[in-house]
């Protein structure tokens, strides 16, 4: 019988049973389906993507729980976040394009299958994906050599790089006339020489950009004939107006002039006539194709001609572009000379409005000066202006008519700029806008800078700041600014409007340009300063903002210890990441992120429990063994899986056998005694620990357990001989061995009157002769008996032994009273003799003494006599044996051939009939001898009298074939002939092949729902009983507490059994006041297979970690009114849902919800 409760969409497949013995092998197979929610879909992938939008793809789940896919769910999550978002709820397709993506962001997606069910689990991206595109293609790619085999190029960057880096640029060439592009080269680099050419032969070459999203278009050359070719050097002057450069004082000049000539020319320079001399400010560079010369901050002292002189072996070029740099007048020459003193011009000023044609006179005297200030103006008014200059002569022609000026307030200054990053060549100030804008729109910012301590005030953006804050650069260390590092800066900042430049703000102090250390910080989310809690199978994601100037280097562990391989960690200079795939029950523990840099070091930790099932037992041991039983210890599993262990389980297997079996499922303790066990039997055991998310890993014994226990002792311990300096020794096997074979045998002697025993040594034989004794002394003998699970009580002799010679009467033992022989052949008669003294050996001839000739001779031992005649005659011999005892007398016939009357794979039962003729005395016992066909030799069976005509042969080897004879014994001792052979006796139990027979209906696939409990059941036969084994998928079915194993000796049976009830959903709190909350839940999605009988709810005060059963009674609605709460407090929930079957899972844990009453009361 195979059993599995609480079954889900894993358990659907192919069910296999298969019948095995001796005799063959039978296999049948059930098809399960299992209703539930989908698996994961499958190889989850992007298939395009550009700046705006990725287009997923994937395939259907390998289960389908049942019912038809008819929906799938995307979900998107930013690189930087922890959550996922839902992107797209309604998908029939197995592809989609997500978009309204931010260009160069990076994704991760996760896709989920619907059925009729419910949602299924979902997959997801291992890695981030970028939202790009491909780059436009470079700007330009000319050739800047060319040699009779190769040709080199150079080009420029693209104008947009897609959203996503350029990771480097893709060369092909094709001959012209010809439509195969050839690969040349993949580089970083922009520049490239392509060697191994054909001489004389023309080129065409097309450069393309690429990044993460692919390839650019590509950009063409012209033609390019490979020869080697001379051209004088040429400058390109186009890019450079009249060959002029204009700049402002402290603007940085760049001036870039492409460069021809083969073979490329060798570039110098001159500023007014003398070799330029290059410093920190100014400085010249020459690449593939053009020549730089760049000034940082100009002066007036950089103004002039700069001569460039372009030189190779065809000759020489020189060109000229003249530098002005404008700036405020120096001081005039001195000294100051009055020539003339006359007043030759004033002024007079008109104005009028702009919709008028009246002008009015401003000034009421002459203005002497040219700038004059005009007051009583209309605010918003628009205003035009006239000047009339006046000598001695008169008043001359008015001047041209100004533009229009509306009359507004200059917009004020901006706030205090501040400087809020500091390194050793940069500073970053900040601003806030003016109060008053001046009544147009501010549209910009000049920042300047003045090096102190005698610097003067120079702009330092180049292009319009639009926001309030900016970055200064390209300061020196050291140096002090008004804003500079280790140099002291000033800084300045000014708002601009329709109207003009306003009034400066000034940066309070003195900067000095200088790094700042910062002490590294690590902003642990508060959350993660709890435990925290994570199910096993899920993804563990750790995002850890970090501070500190330097950048801090930063390090992750978990127990002190490395992090495991497939951890994934991400570090930038603003924060670090753990992610870890697939948690199991070993990730549980804490992981320490350390942040270190020169102004020190900060750790934090985070503790992470996963919810998994238990890990094995510990120290598993047996504490006693039985004839019947077994007792088992162990400790707690070192992880509990994040629950509390609620039982173990103890599951045995016999050494034979493939499969365990749980005999005991709801063991509380931390040992446990397991009977009734199979004397004899051999077993292995194993122990789980079962938490609230189910069965652990197992603990197993390494060696098999044989339940057995110490022997009994020996039985009749005997003296078969002794002489005055040796005692021989005989005993009997124990009646009960304990269920463990005996091994080997300890003997002991003492001494008469003495207390010590002493081992004389072991045997593996019931007979021993102990030899160097005293002559004379008295010796007690004890024996005991030895298995493998340790000595039994000894078993001693009835009183001492005397160590003197013995006399024992002889005795004669001829396997045969009549010999045989051909005349003239030799013949050879060996006959056993006993007896003590050594009996005096004499043989007779028809009556008459035997005389020894050449022919007959005589060969006499302690044990044995000869006759040997060569050429026989018919005669009749006997041989008489005699010692000061007696005379000994003709043996018995010997028993009937012994035949077989029952056979097994390890025993033989024979019967014989008794002797024709005793021998003159009572037949008293039997001797059994056996062999091993076809050359063994024969070996006593009986180590006890035999006095029955019957006798069971055990310890046989199944399928070898054996010989069987007897001897009979009488009271006189005299033993006879051994009977005939019994012949070869197979030892084997009668077989049939293993047979099975199943419900018609198990022929079909069953189809049960999700929680029903489900029974499959087959009848089996066979000889030798055939072992019953259950196969789910090709796989071995074991049992465990959801799925129960009935296998009889005829029958195998497997059960899946009713299941609890699914997780209700999450609890909700709707009313509150300070002692009391409503709280209220759905009803789960499974009962699983009977209804829903009420509901424990469970509070949590976010003070503790212990959980507290609200109500002792099941809750049969689906809310319920919590009181007794503490003012002020914050309480989490959780329910679970109870059916026939028992308690179901909790649901997922609710929010905190705060005790207070409503705002207003």
């Amino acid at each position: 019988m195979l059993l599995i409760p609480e079954s889900s969409r894993v358990d659907a497949g192919k069910y296999e049973i298969t019948l095995e013995n001796s005799a063959g092998k039978k296999s049948a197979d059930i098809h399960v389906r299992v209703l539930d929610s989908p698996g994961p879909p499958l190889n989850l992938k992007p298939v395009k993507i550009d700046k705006e939008s990725i287009t997923l793809q994937w395939d259907i789940p390998l289960i389908d729980g049942g019912a038809k896919i008819t929906n799938y769910i995307i979900e998107k999550r930013e690189s930087t976040r922890k959550a996922f978002a839902t992107a797209i709820t309604k998908c029939p397709t197995t592809s989609v394009r997500i978009g309204d993506l931010g260009e160069g962001c990076e994704y991760y997606f996760r896709v989920s299958a619907e059925n009729e069910f419910g949602i299924g689990e979902a997959v997801e991206t291992t890695d981030p994906i970028r939202a790009s595109q491909t780059p436009t293609p470079p700007e330009s790619i000319i050739p800047t050599d060319i040699t009779k085999n190769s040709v080199s190029l150079a080009w420029t960057k693209p104008k947009h790089d897609g959203g996503s880096r350029i990771s480097g640029y893709v060369l092909e060439a094709k001959k012209k006339g010809t439509d195969q592009w050839a690969h040349v080269t993949t580089v970083k680099t922009m520049d490239f020489t392509v060697k191994n050419l054909n001489e004389n032969e023309e080129y065409i070459f097309h450069v393309m950009a690429v990044n993460q999203s692919g390839r650019s278009a590509p950009r063409e050359s012209k033609p390019i004939i490979v020869k080697d070719s001379t051209s004088l050097p040429e400058f390109d002057l186009r890019g450079v107006c009249q060959k002029t450069v204009i700049a402002k004082a402290g603007d940085d000049i760049k001036v870039e002039i492409p460069v021809m000539g083969r073979p490329r020319p060798t570039i110098s320079w001159q500023k007014d006539g003398a070799a330029l001399k290059l410093t920190q400010r100014i400085n010249v560079e020459t690449t593939a194709a053009t020549v730089i010369i760049s000034i940082s901050e100009c002066t007036r002292a950089d103004s002039g001609v700069y001569t460039m002189t372009a030189k190779n072996i065809v000759g020489s070029v020189t060109e000229n572009i003249i530098i002005k740099v404008h700036d405020i007048p120096g001081p005039p020459k001195g000294p100051v000379k009055i020539v003339e003193i006359s007043r030759t011009y004033c002024y007079h000023l008109e104005r009028k409005e702009r919709n008028s044609i009246l002008w009015v006179k401003l000034n009421k005297s002459l203005i002497t000066d040219q700038t004059f200030k005009t007051t009583g103006l209309e605010p918003g008014m628009e205003y035009e202006y006239r000047v009339y200059a006046e000598n001695i002569v008169g008043i001359g022609k008015a001047s041209k008519v100004s533009e229009g000026h509306i009359a507004r307030d200059p917009c004020d200054p901006p706030g205090t700029p501040e400087a809020t990053k500091i390194t050793k060549d940069s500073i970053t100030i900040v601003w806030t806008k003016p109060e008053y804008d001046g009544g147009a729109k501010v549209t910009g910012y000049i920042v300047e800078k003045k090096e102190l301590p005698e610097g003067r005030w120079l702009k330092a953006n180049f292009t319009n700041v639009i926001e309030t804050e900016y970055v200064a650069t390209g300061l020196v260390q050291d140096n002090q600014y008004e804003f500079r590092e280790n140099q002291t800066y000033k800084f300045r900042v000014c708002a601009i409007n329709k109207v003009g430049v306003g009034e400066h703000a000034d940066l309070s102090g003195a900067v000095v340009v200088q790094d700042r250390t910062e002490e590294p910080d690590l902003d642990i989310d508060p959350e993660l300063r709890k435990i925290v809690s994570i199910k096993a199978g899920a993804s563990l994601r750790l995002f850890i903002p970090i501070k500190g100037r330097p950048i801090p280097t930063i390090k992750w562990d978990k127990d002190e210890e490395a992090l495991k391989e497939t951890a994934q960690v991400e570090i930038t200079s603003s924060y670090t990441s753990l992610v870890i795939d697939k948690m199991s029950r070993n990730d549980s523990g804490k992981y320490t992120v350390t942040a270190q840099n020169s102004s020190g070091t900060k750790s934090a930790f985070v503790v992470v429990r996963v919810l998994d099932t238990p890990s094995a037992p510990v120290a598993l041991k047996v504490k006693e063994i039985t004839n019947q039983s077994v007792t088992l210890a162990w400790e707690p599993p070192l992880l509990d899986g994040g629950s509390k262990i609620k039982n173990y389980i103890i599951e045995k297997r016999e050494s034979t056998r493939k499969t365990y079996a749980a005999v005991v499922t709801n063991c509380h303790a931390l040992s446990c005694k397991i009977e009734p066990l199979q004397e004899g039997c051999s077993y292995y055991f194993r122990v789980l620990a079962e938490n609230t998310f189910g069965v652990g890993l197992p603990a197993a014994t390494v060696d098999p357990l044989k339940v057995s226990e110490v022997p009994q002792s020996p039985k009749s311990l005997t003296v078969t001989d002794q002489t005055k300096t040796s005692i021989s020794l005989a005993w009997d096997r124990p009646e009960y061995d304990g269920g463990s074979r005996v091994q080997q045998y300890l003997l002991e002697v003492q001494l008469k009157g003495q207390d010590k025993w002493s081992g004389v040594n072991t045997f593996k034989t019931m007979e021993t002769t102990v030899s160097n004794l005293n002559p004379g002394q008295e010796y007690l003998f004890r024996v005991t008996a030895i298995n493998d699970k340790g000595k039994s009580d000894p078993k001693a002799l009835a009183g001492p032994v005397m160590t003197k010679d013995l006399v024992f009467e002889p005795d004669i033992r001829p396997a045969f009273s009549s010999y045989s022989v051909h005349v003239g052949k030799d013949m050879n008669v060996d006959i056993p003799i006993f007896g003590r003294p050594k009996p005096t050996i004499a043989w007779t001839k028809d009556g008459a003494p035997l005389k020894f000739t050449t022919r007959v001779n005589i060969h006499n031992t302690t044990t044995h006599t000869t006759l040997s005649i060569k050429e026989a005659t018919k005669y009749e011999y006997r041989v008489y044996a005699e010692n000061i005892g007696c005379v000994a007398r003709d043996p018995c016939d010997p028993p009937g051939t012994p035949e077989a009357v029952h056979v097994t794979k390890d025993t033989i039962v024979i019967q014989w009939t008794k002797p024709e003729y005793d021998g003159g005395s009572n037949i008293t016992g039997y001797i059994i001898e056996k062999r091993d066909l076809p050359e063994g030799r024969w070996v006593r069976a009986n180590f006890t009298n035999v006095i029955e005509t019957q006798f069971t042969v055990s310890g046989l080897t199944e399928n070898a074939q054996y010989d069987f004879r007897v001897f009979a014994k009488n009271s006189v001792g005299t033993v006879s002939k051994p009977s005939y052979n019994s012949g070869p006796i197979t030892a084997s139990d009668k077989v049939e092949s293993p047979k099975y027979s199943i419900d018609p209906a198990f022929t079909k696939t069953v189809i049960v729902n999700a929680g029903e409990t489900f029974r499959l059941d087959a009848d089996v036969r066979g000889k030798p009983l055939p072992s019953v084994q259950w196969f789910k998928d090709e796989k071995p079915v074991e049992n465990t507490i959801r799925l129960e194993i009935k296998n009889t000796e005829s029958h195998g049976m497997i059960i899946v059994k009713d299941l609890t009830p699914g997780q209700p959903h999450t609890p909700e709190v709707n009313t509150a006041t300070k002692t009391t909350m409503l709280v209220e839940w759905d009803k789960p999605g499974v009962d699983g297979g009977s209804p829903v009988i009420g509901y424990y709810l469970e509070r949590r005060d976010k003070k503790s970690l212990r959980w507290i059963r609200v109500y002792k009674d099941p809750i049969t609605d689906i809310k319920q009114m919590v009181y007794h709460l503490t003012e002020g407090n914050e309480y989490q929930y959780r329910v679970c849902a109870i059916n026939k079957a028992g308690e179901g899972p909790f649901s997922d844990v609710s929010d905190y919800y705060k005790a207070a009453d409503p705002v207003g009361m």
